[in-house]
């Protein structure tokens, strides 16, 4: 029985709130700090890599370019999805 039941205020169901905003918030973060410190950077040039996106705005913005550049070539050479 919720508390909502027991005080007698009939008609209202369990209300359940989550949210990972803040976690989200957190791991990126994190991972910025990482990508642009000496040692982050030292692994993204071993492994040929370039970070891109500090902000998921600018990593969706980045995607998009590649969804846009790679469909362009795609049709260029004719090649169909499968």
């Amino acid at each position: 029985m919720t508390g909502v039941k027991r005080s007698g205020i009939l008609g209202v169901g369990p209300l359940n709130w989550l949210s990972f905003r803040e976690i989200v918030e957190r791991i990126q973060t994190e991972t910025g700090k990482y990508v642009h410190s000496v040692e982050g950077r030292k692994e993204f040039a071993a492994r040929s890599l370039e970070p891109v996106g500090d902000t998921p705005e600018q990593f969706a913005a980045a995607i998009q370019k590649d969804v846009e550049r790679f469909s362009a070539l795609a049709k260029q050479l004719n090649i169909q999805p499968q």
